[in-house]
């Protein structure tokens, strides 16, 4: 027994004690000794537990470390993936063509009138008009037969073809169904009218 031991328990050998009283004295220290070990078995047994808990120390850090493996690793991949094409722009429908306007025919009085052919061969008087001014018609008879026109104040347009016949015929048939009223003064069928009178319709 160590002589801590001895002073903890504030005993001390003495020779002197006879036998019986030194046989206690050993039994006393021998459980006292007991005591200490197994106190001492008890303060060591948490360091022990504490160095066989190491290992799920280092399982968990690799559990850390694989987790953030794991993180850098699905960022790495969300950067390398290739960004999504956007929606394609709608494309605009075409407009349908406009149709061109239609094209009116311009009425033969807005028309540059075509001179009329006029004739005058052995009293028999031929007139050809096609979009022709009826005084300009009539100009042409008074030239080639002496016929005076008067009474006239306002043109229209003549289109057809009169005669050959005497003049006095031709001028009825050209003046007739239009919107003037007319006397026709002499003349017969060989010789040509002396005068052409417009009048109004009183």
């Amino acid at each position: 027994m160590s002589t801590e031991m001895q002073q903890r328990f504030g005993l001390k050998r003495r020779l002197s004690c006879p036998r019986g009283m030194h046989a206690f004295l050993s039994l006393l220290l021998s459980v006292a000794c007991g005591q200490l070990l197994a106190q001492s078995s008890a303060t060591q047994a948490p360091s022990s537990m504490q160095g066989t808990s190491r290992p799920p120390a280092a399982s968990e850090s690799r559990k850390a470390k694989h987790h953030v493996a794991t993180h850098h690793h699905a960022l790495h991949a969300a950067k390398a993936a290739p960004a999504p094409n956007p929606p394609p722009e709608p494309v605009p429908m075409p407009m349908p063509p406009v149709p061109p306007a239609p094209v009116y025919p311009i009425p033969p009085g807005l028309q540059p009138s075509v001179a009329a052919t006029v004739t005058f061969v052995d009293n028999q008087l031929t007139i050809d008009a096609k979009n022709a001014s009826l005084v300009q018609i009539l100009q042409e008879v008074t030239r080639l037969t002496g016929m005076k026109v008067t009474g006239l104040n306002s043109d229209t347009r003549v289109y057809g073809k009169y005669g050959p016949e005497p003049v006095s015929n031709a001028m009825r048939e050209l003046l007739n169904g239009g919107p003037y009223y007319f006397i026709i003064i002499g003349g017969d069928e060989h010789h040509p009218p002396t005068e052409l009178e417009f009048t109004s319709s009183n």
